[in-house]
């Protein structure tokens, strides 16, 4: 399968979920990745849209925790970082997804927390196909890049190009994949 068509496919299954097996399947995988990952200073987290697994409790844990949280900002197609400082000081950008409103210079974090489409069992990603995390990722400094996944997103091997960026971990509601 290509990557087009398992795009298609796993969205599809995503968006399908209810909203109750959403939030039940992201408790569990935020509070593995909190048990794992909870104790570091600064995070770059995604803002969850569209059935992904949900961070905007994770966004509020770790921010009531006085924890540095960053979060991307997409303009002109470029990968930005702005700090989270509240939930009422945001932005919807071109996707309909809330992002901060100022932009900073920053490509070091402790923890970057990624989303995906699919992902593999060697902790390769597929996201969206515009490139936005492999570009960001691959100039980024950090100590650990953790991707969120459904476990009916996790394939045995993506077709993976030059370009695409490795994850340190996975976590799925059943399992942690990498991090050997």
């Amino acid at each position: 399968m290509n990557k087009s068509e398992l795009r298609k496919n796993v969205r599809m299954l995503r968006n399908n979920m209810k909203e109750s097996l959403v939030r039940k399947k992201s408790k569990v995988i935020v509070d593995k990745f909190l048990s794992m990952c909870g104790d570091y200073e600064s995070y770059l987290l995604y803002y969850s849209f569209d059935n992904e697994v949900r961070t905007i409790e994770l966004i509020s844990c770790l921010y009531k925790k006085s924890k540095k949280v960053y979060l991307p900002i997409l303009d002109n197609k470029k990968f930005y970082v702005g700090e989270f400082i509240g939930f009422n000081k945001m932005n919807k950008n071109v996707y309909g997804i809330f992002e901060p409103t100022e932009k900073l210079d920053l490509n070091k974090f402790d923890v970057i927390v990624v989303p995906g489409v699919a992902f593999d069992e060697e902790c390769f990603r597929l996201g969206f196909g515009k490139g936005y995390y492999d570009q960001f990722l691959k100039f980024s400094k950090r100590k650990i890049c953790v991707g969120f996944a459904y476990d009916f997103q996790v394939v045995k091997k993506l077709p993976v190009d030059d370009h695409d960026e490795k994850l340190d971990l996975i976590i799925t509601e059943k399992r942690i994949i990498g991090g050997e």
